[in-house]
């Protein structure tokens, strides 16, 4: 079983992801592909930013959140917590400085768990 961070999931997204990646995860059955539900939460908030937030948010449920397994913390959850998120930002609060400052921002390292 692989444990897929955002940085794993927002990848597959690009246009051309690392070609490393794609060869690693091609031959994994999607069932023992999971993720955590936080990543849900960070790939809603990351999209919701972005000027063509629903066409993104569309791809990635079709790349990603359809293809893997989610863990809890629940999905609606999840998809709540981006938008608050999101909205505090909007406001500009101080707590999306201290979350984005917590998530790597580095693509250098994978995080490819193999559980």
């Amino acid at each position: 079983m692989y444990l897929l961070d955002t940085n794993i999931l927002s990848e597959l997204v690009k246009k051309n992801p690392n070609r490393n990646l794609i060869n690693r995860l091609e031959p994994v059955p999607s069932a023992f592909l999971y993720t955590a539900s936080i990543c849900v939460m960070e790939l809603r908030y990351g999209a919701l930013r972005m000027g063509n937030r629903l066409d993104l948010w569309t791809k990635i449920q079709e790349r990603i959140i359809s293809k893997v397994r989610i863990l809890d913390f629940a999905y609606e959850e999840a998809l709540k917590a981006a938008e608050i998120l999101f909205e505090l930002q909007s406001l500009n609060s101080l707590i999306p400085q201290f979350l984005n400052s917590s998530i790597p921002q580095s693509h250098d390292r994978w995080r490819l768990f193999r559980v």
